[in-house]
């Protein structure tokens, strides 16, 4: 036997809004935002200590790389996180949460390889960021290259995340 309560959680449901879980409706797009934002503070917070205690490990050498670039390096990775979590956000409109962790991270995992092992490709994809710390002190042109990392990673950061308000919106 099914009452009045259970058709407006369904009509919720069905309207895109997150009423059936709380008593007041929440936009999915709002739910989107709120997680992504949720899971990009970690992470953050975790790039901002490391780099800057990596940066103070470098900074003694020889050969320390301009703070520019290892700034703008860092922010391509920065980007490339982004990109992941996009990713995560997308798959999970489709799969269930373990699902979409395990798709997301071997779709990461593939991205890091063809990274690796195409030389050519590397540039072009949102794993650029990492190959620009770690190629930083032998880059000819460290900020242009960090700077295209980081655009590379914004870039597939803004489609998933497009891609993924519609999905949302459509499941």
């Amino acid at each position: 036997r099914r009452g009045r309560c259970w058709r407006a959680r369904t009509a919720r449901r069905r309207r895109g809004s997150a009423g059936w879980l709380v008593s007041r409706a929440v936009p999915r797009r709002a739910l989107l935002a709120g997680w992504y934002i949720a899971l990009v503070t970690p992470p953050a917070l975790g790039l901002a200590a490391s780099g800057t205690l990596g940066w103070l490990a470098v900074s003694g050498r020889e050969t320390t790389p301009p703070l520019l670039a290892y700034v703008l390096a860092l922010a391509a990775v920065a980007a490339a996180a982004l990109a992941g979590l996009a990713l995560g956000a997308l798959v999970a409109a489709w799969l269930s949460p373990i699902r979409a962790a395990a798709v997301a991270l071997a779709a990461c995992a593939v991205v890091a390889a063809v990274a690796l092992l195409v030389p050519v490709a590397a540039p072009y994809l949102p794993a650029a960021g990492p190959l620009a710390v770690a190629a930083l002190p032998e880059a000819s042109r460290p900020v242009g290259d960090a700077l295209r990392a980081t655009g590379i990673g914004l870039a597939f950061t803004a489609a998933l995340l497009a891609i993924a308000r519609v999905a949302w919106e459509r499941t």
